[in-house]
């Protein structure tokens, strides 16, 4: 699960880092759950990840999924209408 979460910023390291301006947790449930926190960019313009939760300030918001369905969620293409993709 680590390996797919960390990987979150390269997925789109351009959009993700221009437009999140302030930290978004992370908590999955189940096996290979956790906590983590993807953190705003700094000066190199890129997203980070980080496990736990951040101290840089509340997160806008708290993704709340099972760990199957975030890897189901993560490995599917993106298509226009599908079931949680918009």
């Amino acid at each position: 699960m680590e390996w797919l979460i960390a990987g979150l910023p390269q997925m789109s390291p351009v959009e993700l880092g221009a437009a999140l301006t302030k930290p978004i947790a992370v908590h999955l449930d189940g096996p290979g759950g956790g906590d983590w926190t993807i953190v705003p960019a700094n000066d190199d313009g890129q997203a980070t990840v980080v496990e736990g939760r951040a101290a840089a300030g509340a997160p806008a918001a708290t993704v709340t999924s099972t760990a199957s369905e975030f890897i189901v969620w993560a490995t599917t293409p993106a298509v226009a209408g599908a079931p949680g993709r918009h």
